[in-house]
């Protein structure tokens, strides 16, 4: 039974997992191509494709310096978190115990809100940069959304970026969101390493 135990605690480091009402999507790691299609995802699923698809949520293009939700859906199933609340608001680079939900509070930044509809960020309005609120190229950041699920209420979660000026090497690690509609905090993706680490564990502990 430990045995059993141990594989599976092995398989949830490298699949999408639920916990209760926490859908976790851990060590995706999914390119973001530097061509204008870039890649389409699902946040249900994790389904990826190069064009537009009908349960396509966003889309991540030139590296991750251009966002977008118009993913192929009659209408915007998700909205990522802005500096406010135009459809062309710079996408925010959510710091580490900030709360993404109706009302999100997020630290460093004036506001932060969600847009309606379909809507963009990138140049002019870049969310590349130093300054606050703006992803640093090339290192690691989280980007709040909104998710519209197939059935159920508005989910609210967040994803692992590292995004890069119109180049390869763009990369969309993991995301979670509460399928309950409840709002999540900004924590950095469960560690693949932790949940391997548990598995071990369980099979030492059988041994003994």
């Amino acid at each position: 039974m430990k045995t059993l135990l141990a594989a599976t605690f092995t398989a949830l480091a490298i699949m999408p997992i639920a916990q209760g009402a926490i859908a976790v999507f851990v060590a995706q790691d999914i390119s973001i191509p530097d061509t204008f299609e870039g890649v389409y995802l699902d946040l249900e699923t994790g389904t990826t494709e190069t064009a537009p698809f009908s349960d396509a949520d966003l889309n991540f293009f030139f590296g991750g310096s251009g966002i977008s939700n118009d993913a192929g859906s009659v209408v915007a199933t998700a909205q990522f978190l802005r500096s406010d609340t135009g459809f062309l608001d710079m996408a925010l680079n959510v710091p580490v115990g900030s709360t993404i939900g109706p009302d999100p509070t997020v630290f460093s930044v004036n506001t932060a809100n969600f847009s309606k509809d379909f809507g963009a960020s990138g140049s002019p309005n870049g969310h590349l940069g130093t300054d606050s609120g703006q992803f640093e190229p090339g290192e690691r950041g989280f980007l709040g959304f909104s998710l519209e699920l197939d059935s159920g209420p508005t989910a609210y979660g967040v994803m692992e970026v590292t995004f890069t000026p119109n180049a390869d090497g763009g990369t969309i690690h993991g995301w979670q969101y509460d399928d309950s509609g409840a709002a999540v905090n900004v924590v950095p993706e469960p560690s693949t390493g932790l949940l391997l680490l548990l598995g071990m564990g369980l099979c030492l502990r059988r041994r003994k």
